[in-house]
């Protein structure tokens, strides 16, 4: 059945009660049915054809922001005819963009004394498609992307700020100016974090003031900086990390 030819403008379409998908989908495939035609509608491309659907749909959704992310999709995944795939798209957001549905399954099951496939669907609302997806995102991200490491944030205070003016004079800064803070990688495993900075605060004032020498305390490490720490961290890129002494 997965490579049997179907014909999508002769055959009744299912779906739930919202979305017509017979009418709907024969009037979105209508401008492309001579190169649909020639390239046979095989379960392979209708696979092709719904996968145009769900994807002008995101694009829709991030249509006023920045869909870089979805055209390198598109461009990475090899299509059979990306042309093809690339004009769908722009037609579905530009004409069909009412239509929000996701498509998640789909069956081609006989019917009929002629043998001809009926196309059943299986739609979600846009709303429930998109909790799905991001649970299954963070799913993944909790199976392959977590850092068995916990976050330390050091955040300079205006002490900091005091010290660093005092030293370099010619590049007095405010508080207004400091955007960015250096993040520490520690062990997941320490329980108390505050307990454990009493004990390292020092390595923490070296690394962050260089060779400043004057005598300092964990009271002074907490008026100097503003730490904050997260216990969940993750790695969203495919390179590997590197460390660099």
């Amino acid at each position: 059945m997965k490579n049997k030819p179907i014909d999508l403008f002769g055959h009744n379409l299912t779906t739930n009660e919202e979305i017509d998908s017979k009418e709907i989908l024969d009037q979105f495939l209508a401008p492309f049915s001579k190169e649909l035609k020639d390239e046979e509608l095989t379960a392979d491309f209708l696979d092709f054809t719904l996968n145009v659907w769900n994807i002008a749909n995101i694009r829709e959704i991030t249509l006023e922001h920045d869909h870089s992310n979805i055209e390198d999709y598109i461009e990475n995944n090899n299509y059979k005819n990306l042309a093809l795939f690339k004009k769908m798209i722009d037609y579905k957001v530009a004409n069909f963009k009412e239509y929000d549905n996701f498509i998640v399954d789909y069956e081609l099951v006989e019917a009929g004394a002629n043998g001809n496939p009926t196309l059943n669907i299986i739609t979600k609302e846009k709303k429930t498609y998109l909790a799905n997806l991001m649970d299954e995102f963070e799913n993944q991200m909790d199976e392959e992307n977590y850092i068995n490491r916990n976050a330390i944030v050091l955040k300079a205070q205006q002490p900091f700020i005091d010290w660093s003016n005092s030293i370099y004079p010619d590049s007095v800064i405010d508080e207004s100016q400091i955007t960015e803070s250096n993040i520490y990688l520690v062990d997941n495993g320490i329980k108390n974090i505050e307990a454990w900075l009493r004990k390292i605060f020092d390595k923490f004032f070296i690394m962050e003031l260089k060779d400043w020498s004057q005598k300092r305390n964990y009271k002074m490490f907490k008026r100097w900086f503003k730490i904050e720490t997260s216990h969940m961290i993750y790695d969203l890129e495919k390179e590997p990390v590197e460390k660099h002494d």
